[in-house]
């Protein structure tokens, strides 16, 4: 049995935590645009999938939805079972905080925080005190081998460095899912092939890592890889 077989096999045994049936998005800029269009995918606990496609094919639309920073216009979007599409605003935040973590291609760390201090400010919302969070921040830290820099200023550190914080920012909320929008799309090899590592190890302690990516290596490194043209799924 294929490898693709035996996956599909594994899959039907269990539910999935993501399910999009039927998802559109459609925009109205003077001209209707169907950014995604009746998008149907189911993600398994322990996934890795990637999504490919040219700019404007709707994938970072998609990305916004199943991240829920986005709400379809039509089709169901459920998360263990629930449908957030019918979830107020601050219940998908709530959804948001507690499932999702989130790296973007910009970092967007705080220049003025140390690597440290950037991982801790992704648990304020959590309502423990600094200590608390500075030592669940210097775990993460130490997950993506920064130890050694957790002192260290963004603007001192290599981009792969950089990423690095940001993941672990995503990670000290410990959530069940990743999503990636071009993590690697601003780093040259070297450090494209350091964060794929860790997103590789991350994936193998059974984080669900979704990766939205232009980058033909990153999307091999995937178990699952899925292409969107003209916001239909291939």
């Amino acid at each position: 049995m294929s490898v693709k077989n035996s996956l599909e096999s594994i899959n039907k045994s269990k539910k999935p935590i993501i399910k999009l049936h039927k998802i559109c998005r459609e925009f109205d800029t003077g001209q209707k645009v169907m950014a995604v269009n009746s998008v149907n995918l189911e993600v398994f606990s322990g996934d890795y999938i990637s999504v490919t496609g040219v700019s404007g094919s709707g994938k970072s639309t998609l990305l916004n939805i199943l991240g829920m920073l986005d709400v379809a216009t039509s089709g169901k979007y459920l998360i263990d079972g629930v449908n957030v599409t019918e979830l107020s605003d601050d219940e998908r935040s709530f959804y948001r905080a507690e499932k999702i973590g989130f790296v973007f291609q910009d970092f967007h760390l705080i220049s003025t925080r140390s690597a440290l201090e950037n991982v801790a400010l992704g648990l304020l919302y959590k309502g423990l005190g600094l200590s608390q969070r500075l030592e669940l921040a210097s775990e993460m830290i130490g997950r993506v081998n920064l130890s050694g820099r957790a002192e260290a200023l963004p603007s001192t550190m290599s981009g792969g460095e950089r990423q690095r914080v940001a993941i672990a920012r995503a990670l000290v909320n410990q959530p069940s899912i990743m999503l990636c929008d071009e993590p690697t799309g601003s780093l040259d090899s070297k450090n494209t092939l350091d964060i794929l590592r860790v997103l590789d190890e991350l994936n193998a302690s059974g984080v669900t890592i979704i990766n939205v990516t232009h980058d033909i290596v990153a999307s091999k490194r995937a178990t699952r890889q899925i292409h969107i043209k003209d916001g239909v799924l291939i």
